[in-house]
């Protein structure tokens, strides 16, 4: 319960209730009162409909089982009899598309298997003839589990790890080893990491759909070893400092040195100060580590997250983008102990040249990113601009990302407004004519203020979501 609940669980009202309740020493009247106002001013629909209220279970009677359309709702328990149409609507009640909502799950008390069948024979048939019944007994769904652990397997056995060996592993130190191991061995591509994932996800989506089926039990420990190596690898959006990036790094080699060197378990890494971290030394424990593969992936894929956010905000550094693929597509083409060797070299050096193009703006005189990307975007493609020029171009971005402030407070959201765009537009190119070098033409001023519109248009839809 929080806050905003009330005090017990509201119901619908049915006569001479309050007088039948007080009875039995309950006063129904604030419970009458939340069925009418709501919780916390919203309407009871509305709260059981919105998926991130704590209005979570609801005992329904009729009114919520037909055309009631909660699209996060996945779960609906059948205790009543129904048939027919009535019947196919309130199963339908699972079926709404949701994020992170993977299926539909209906829990049947009331043998209504055989009217399930008829109700889908009438009305599921469309224009297809005959259906297929989508119905099918459960050692048919047991065998489809089975077959689901052992895709899972047969990828392990790809890339190079047998999950018998994190089966058969004893609790502790060599179950941890263990895992790192098959870690390291799905890390070897982000293809490998992401279709490990997907397989054992279809995995615990079957397991859900069986349990408490019996059978399941057998497959227990494979179960339960895939479940742990998702559960390693799961890990929060990718943050896009280098301290973050460095200390996680530091964080894969230290574990893999603990359980090679020492034989001793390793959980939560250490913290560092790494305000004055020691590449060489970085560099040394990567090369004694056995677990190269998992930490150039990881160093990877937070690189990947740091360009894509940087590129946002200034699409002019493009370039530092094609290096990162240059060298992502050298890793992929040859993978021996030299090459990772060398590309997690790489990956640090470009690393650096990220900080270094993050203070670019301040370097370069500007109050802001976003005046960076714009003067970005109003001299690329000009090798033999002058520094007088270079300095009236810095003058027009500066000023010009002060005029895009000012007219969008002005005028408000951008999008779908055809005639504030086009004022918009006007302005920036007023502004470009206005202060530009002699040396850009009216179709090269026009050129570029479409694409830095369109920049200001892009920044102000990420803002708004």
């Amino acid at each position: 319960m929080t806050g905003h609940d009330p005090p017990e669980y509201p119901f619908s009202p049915e006569q001479n209730e309050v007088k039948d309740f007080a009875a039995e020493g309950i006063d129904v009247r604030p419970l009458r009162q939340v069925m009418a106002d709501g919780i916390a001013g919203k309407s009871m629909d509305e709260c059981f409909k919105d998926g991130k209220h704590p209005f979570r279970v609801a005992v329904v009677c009729a009114m919520w089982l037909t055309g009631f359309d909660v699209k996060s709702l996945a779960t609906l328990y059948l205790d009543k009899p129904m048939k027919g149409h009535t019947l196919m609507q309130a199963i339908a009640r699972v079926n709404r598309v949701a994020a992170n909502k993977k299926n539909g799950l209906i829990i049947d008390y009331n043998g209504m298997l055989k009217s399930l069948r008829k109700a889908l024979a009438t009305y599921g048939q469309g224009d297809k003839g005959l259906p297929v019944d989508p119905l099918f007994d459960e050692d048919q769904a047991l065998a489809e589990y089975a077959a689901s652990i052992g895709k899972v397997q047969v990828h392990l056995t790809t890339v190079g790890y047998d999950l018998d060996a994190l089966v058969r592993a004893e609790e502790g130190e060599e179950t941890w080893g263990e895992l790192l191991n098959a870690q390291n061995a799905v890390s070897t591509s982000p293809e490998n990491k992401k279709t490990f994932q997907v397989l054992a996800e279809d995995v615990f989506d079957r397991f859900r759909g069986l349990f408490p089926n019996p059978g399941v039990f057998k497959y227990e420990p494979q179960e339960n070893a895939i479940a742990a190596l998702y559960n390693l690898l799961q890990k929060p959006k990718p943050k896009v400092d280098i301290t973050a990036i460095m200390q996680e790094i530091r964080g894969v080699i230290d574990m893999s040195l603990d359980v090679a060197q020492k034989g001793v378990a390793k959980q939560p890494s250490k913290q560092y100060d790494l305000s004055g971290i020691d590449f060489e030394r970085l560099r040394a424990e990567f090369v004694k580590s056995p677990y190269k593969e998992t930490a150039v992936l990881t160093l990877q894929e937070r690189i990947e997250a740091r360009l894509a956010l940087m590129m946002t905000v200034n699409p002019g550094r493009i370039d530092l983008y094609k290096r990162y693929q240059e060298i992502i597509a050298e890793y992929n083409r040859d993978k021996d102990d030299a090459e990772i060797q060398r590309v997690f070299d790489d990956l640090i050096k470009l690393h650096d040249s990220l900080d270094q193009e993050e203070q670019r703006y301040v370097r370069e005189g500007f109050n802001s990113e976003k005046e960076l990307a714009v003067y970005d975007l109003l001299s690329k493609d000009k090798a033999d601009i002058t520094k007088g020029d270079i300095d009236k171009v810095k003058k027009v971005a500066q000023e010009l990302m002060a005029t895009v402030e000012q007219r969008r407070h002005e005028m408000g959201d951008l999008r779908d407004r055809a005639s504030v765009q086009a004022q918009m537009k006007a302005a920036i190119i007023d502004r470009l004519l206005e202060g530009m070098p002699d040396g850009y033409s009216s179709d090269d001023i026009e050129a570029r203020a479409d694409v830095i519109f369109q920049y200001v248009h892009e920044m102000q839809s990420m803002t708004l979501q």
